[in-house]
């Protein structure tokens, strides 16, 4: 597809692109898909009162955040602060076990991973007397509704990249404090009630559809918060999935050869406040695991200690 900007460069690349392929630079607005809201899928609910249920349900989840949740330990910097990035991977046989482990379950790959950031969370924050009975763990999750788009922006080659739409992510601390089970049978029991909540999520006919109206509604009140309050400091988890559904592993040259291969790539996100942002996605058979986190707020070194209890956790079930 000559409107995608890697197989084009392949073809540059390759030295034998046709004579009008260049790149063209001060209109690559032209080349912009149409906003989210003005190219919603047939399913995708835009007023009404499931609408309105839905924007009401997402907005309480976002309340009940500030008021119950149980984060990450507040470690007394609000920044801002320059981003940085920790990452590791799975091998591709450990992938391949993780993932024979999910299936086996009856679960997906996110709801474990996200699970485990859960427990990273608990364990790095433990909860006290003060603590209340009816705590949640709460994470922002973020999903990509591409799907939620018409045809053909829907499609794998349709949309240049993610159509971002979220909601809270809410397990009750007391599974995530189940006495006397191992720490693999406290995944598995973590990773069910996230499954359940994934499920929910993807159940709200208008997700995609209220974003904006979201926006509209959080601005004025992130706007009037009190600068000096302690953050919100629950996971914040994108699961970006499989590479392969936006990415090919290689592109061809004008004669169908390869030229660009794609051994590797990130995804990232400016992470200005405290807290950190976890994602994983897979590529080439091999789970990818990363942090963003504002080094002004965060040292390396807790981030690192997150990091590797979060591999260590998904390791169990190898």
């Amino acid at each position: 597809d000559r409107h995608h900007a890697i197989p084009q460069n392949a073809l540059l690349i390759d030295g034998s692109s046709p004579p009008d392929l260049e790149l063209k630079w001060g209109d690559e607005y032209t080349n912009l898909p149409p906003a989210a809201g003005r190219i919603l899928g047939p399913n995708e609910v835009v007023e009404g009162a499931q609408y309105v249920e839905t924007l009401n349900s997402v907005m309480s989840g976002f309340a009940t955040a500030m008021t119950r949740g149980h984060g990450f330990k507040f470690r007394g910097i609000i920044g801002p602060g320059p981003t940085r990035r920790l990452g590791l991977s799975l091998s591709v046989d450990e992938t391949a076990k993780f993932v024979e482990f999910v299936k086996s379950n009856d679960l997906t790959v996110n709801p474990v991973v996200h699970a485990a950031i859960m427990m990273v969370c608990v364990l790095d924050n433990p909860p006290t007397a003060d603590s209340p009975n009816d705590a949640i763990v709460v994470s922002l999750s973020v999903a990509n509704a591409r799907y939620r788009l018409q045809p053909p922006y829907s499609e794998r080659d349709g949309h240049p990249g993610f159509s971002l739409c979220g909601s809270a992510i809410t397990v009750p601390l007391s599974i995530l404090q189940t006495p006397n089970k191992s720490e693999k049978e406290q995944l598995t029991e973590t990773a069910q009630a996230v499954r359940a909540e994934y499920l929910r999520q993807r159940a709200f006919p208008s997700l995609l559809a209220i974003t904006q109206q979201q926006a509209e509604m959080m601005l004025p009140v992130l706007k009037n918060a009190n600068p000096d309050a302690a953050p919100f400091m629950g996971p914040f988890y994108v699961g970006d999935g499989r590479g392969e559904d936006y990415l090919d592993r290689a592109y061809p040259g004008a004669d169908g050869n390869d030229v660009l291969h794609l051994d590797e790539f990130i995804l990232s996100l400016n992470k200005t406040e405290p807290g950190g942002a976890f994602r994983a996605f897979s590529w080439r058979d091999r789970l990818y695991l990363s942090v963003d986190y504002n080094e002004h707020t965060l040292a390396r070194e807790v981030v690192q200690t997150w990091m590797d209890k979060w591999a260590e956790l998904l390791r169990l079930v190898l």
